[in-house]
């Protein structure tokens, strides 16, 4: 179990959040996931989706990654859950075999300034397929906003990438253990590299590397 000597305060000014995250999270070349879990692991609300487990910090965090982006994926799980709307800063790619399930969406009845699409896998090694694809399409930073179920597959088949974990509004940050929270998420993620960990208001946002 990891008890992180790295935990560092962050002061933001009001108003300033967006970019205080901005800052925390470098840019990246290749794969990041982010996640946002409560004090007890929970990635998911009772009606299946994080809304209810972050705060207007998490939301700056999450508009901070978007920004650096090139494109943005998720899963169609995970897109109808959230009820997924079109992004002002990156194109959206959902993963799923089945596109008809997607058509209601916000995300696809009204796309906005992006062209957003449906990637669907035809083969078992989706991550290879799909980063391929993307690169394909001109995109080097791909920011994984879809369930820490495929993390393993992700990790296995990109090789090195990045995972954002933010512990939402626990009361006591310090008492927080980050890599139980990571691990909960997905027991393949245990002994990552603890690259950051920073307490910011009532978040508490820590960065992992996986190396291929």
């Amino acid at each position: 179990m990891l008890k992180s000597n790295k935990l560092r305060y962050v002061n933001v000014d009001p108003g300033q959040e967006f970019n205080a995250y901005s800052e925390l999270i470098p840019s990246w070349t290749g794969w990041l996931a982010s996640y946002v879990v409560d004090s007890s692991g929970k990635y998911v609300d009772d009606n299946g989706s994080s809304a209810n487990l972050g705060n207007s910090g998490d939301l700056s965090l999450l508009m901070s990654l978007r920004e650096k982006a090139d494109v943005i994926v998720t899963t169609g799980s995970t897109a109808r859950a959230e009820n997924y709307r079109p992004s002002r800063f990156a194109p959206i790619t959902v993963i799923s075999r089945k596109p008809e399930s997607l058509a209601k969406l916000p995300l696809f009845v009204n796309s906005g300034t992006f062209s957003n699409q449906v990637f669907q896998p035809s083969q078992d090694e989706l991550f290879t397929e799909l980063t391929g694809y993307l690169k394909e399409q001109g995109h080097s930073r791909f920011l994984f906003e879809g369930g820490p179920s495929l993390l393993n597959s992700l990790s296995t088949q990109a090789g090195a990438i990045s995972i954002v974990l933010n512990i939402a509004n626990a009361k006591d940050l310090s008492l927080v253990e980050p890599e139980t929270l990571l691990v909960a998420l997905n027991p393949a993620l245990r002994g990552l590299t603890l690259q950051d960990d920073a307490a910011i208001g009532t978040n508490r946002v820590t960065r992992w590397s996986v190396t291929a």
